[in-house]
């Protein structure tokens, strides 16, 4: 597929593809993440995906397909269509349709192999069974010489009533040098988890787990002291990298994301929320942020409130890309870049990996739903930015699909390599 080479200021640059495009408006793919096995004699490019099922109400919302994955043996420049991995579909538990979701693999060097984790989605009646709804961290791997993922494993927790909603989606982890792991995760108690008083909300924690992957499996070491943040969903979808002297752990919280750090690994500081140099919060809002690590310096990748993207829900587009300060713990403004350009799809779910000593790889698939009428902010956004487009009858479309259509989007896998020329 055509490559688009864009300059930004020394020393970075970024070059652009679309790897994937174009959906039905029933189901759409998301979750694409991306990892690399740089290390093989033949480097090995992969993708993985699912497809997410267009939702008719909120009860319908968040309803996912089994694992699939597309590969590339000529550096990204090409690409095989998505394959149904047969380790990783859904299966039955009783009345219930457990899915795996929020997969997101990386190269593990000591067994060398891929790792991914995820956790589990839990279905009734074609709906998120209702509270109190058990989670589990889901992993696997897959050998050089595949291309079929092993049979999905469920991690063994110390406690299952303390790790009953537990999992590792949508984050990133760190190879320590003797191969052990450390594993950020999000979970909340079986009392944590329902409530009958109205507008109850859950609150979830987060902690790092040491684990060791050997023999074909993964096990839980040590779980470090939890983070907390009694407000807003608390904590989650953790991302972990190790910088120069330390390691950096950025969160997801229902109004902001937040920083926390460690000399350990497993003892964090209490966290704080994302700024940048000149004070300025970060803006993002009730979503991801991941790490790109680019030789010696990291980045983060997030999506914020911006001047004119209100008509995407929780302003998850564009995707940006800043430079941290490790001395202060801040963004350098000056830095910032946008990553993916906003087409009015959602671009929150989204993963980064390492390709080598001078480069990231960010892959971002565009998702199809718009809150539309539901949220009066994005609607009203709507009619100010499309005032000619019959806003109605693009919200009829199943998961209100024709609103994000408006910005051009169609589902697009966006692959961007990141890198020092």
């Amino acid at each position: 597929m055509p490559t688009r080479l864009t300059s930004i200021p020394h020393p970075l640059q970024l070059r652009e593809q679309v790897i994937h495009r174009g959906y039905d408006r029933k189901s759409c793919w998301v979750h694409a993440r991306c990892a690399i096995d740089n290390y093989s004699s033949s480097p090995r490019w992969i993708v993985t995906l699912q497809k997410l099922f267009m939702a008719h109400d909120e009860m319908t919302w968040d309803i996912f397909g089994g694992l699939h994955m597309m590969e590339s043996t000529d550096h990204g420049q090409s690409w095989t269509r998505p394959e149904a991995q047969q380790g990783l579909t859904p299966w039955q538990n009783g009345r219930e349709s457990v899915v795996i979701s929020d997969f997101t693999s990386q190269w593990h060097r000591a067994s060398g192999q891929f790792l991914g984790l995820g956790h589990t989605c839990r279905y009734r009646d074609g709906a998120l069974m209702p509270q109190p709804r058990p989670r589990s961290t889901v992993w696997s791997t897959l050998a050089p010489a595949s291309s079929q993922w092993a049979p999905a494993s469920l991690l063994e927790m110390p406690d299952p009533e303390a790790y009953f909603c537990a999992g590792a989606g949508s984050i990133q982890w760190v190879e320590r040098e003797d191969g052990r792991l450390l594993i950020p995760i999000y979970y909340k108690s079986r009392a944590a988890s329902y409530s009958p008083e109205p507008g109850f909300v859950a609150v979830t924690e987060v902690a790092v787990m040491l684990c060791r992957l050997s023999a074909g499996q993964l096990t839980l070491e040590a779980l470090g002291t939890p983070l907390r943040l009694p407000r807003d969903r608390g904590l989650g979808e953790p991302s972990l990298v190790k910088g120069e002297d330390r390691y950096w752990l950025t969160l997801r919280n229902g109004k902001a994301a937040y920083l926390s750090t460690s000399y350990d690994g497993l003892h964090y500081t209490p966290p704080e929320p994302w700024r940048f140099d000149d004070g300025e919060l970060l803006g993002s809002h009730d979503t991801q942020t991941h790490w790109a690590q680019i030789g010696q310096r990291l980045f983060l990748v997030y999506t914020r409130k911006a001047e004119d993207n209100a008509f995407v829900v929780r302003y998850r587009a564009p995707l940006f890309m800043a430079e941290l300060d490790e001395s202060r713990g801040v963004l350098l403004r000056r830095s910032e870049r946008i990553v993916v350009p906003n087409r009015g799809a959602l671009l929150g779910n989204f993963g980064v990996t390492r390709l080598d000593d001078t480069s990231a790889v960010i892959c971002a698939s565009e998702w199809m739903e718009n809150a539309g009428q539901w949220n009066p902010t994005v609607w009203n956004a709507l009619h100010e930015r499309f005032p000619a487009a019959d806003l109605s009858a693009l919200a009829a479309t199943p998961g209100r699909c024709g609103l994000c259509e408006l910005g051009g989007s169609d589902n697009s896998i966006h692959l961007v390599t990141a890198y020092a020329p």
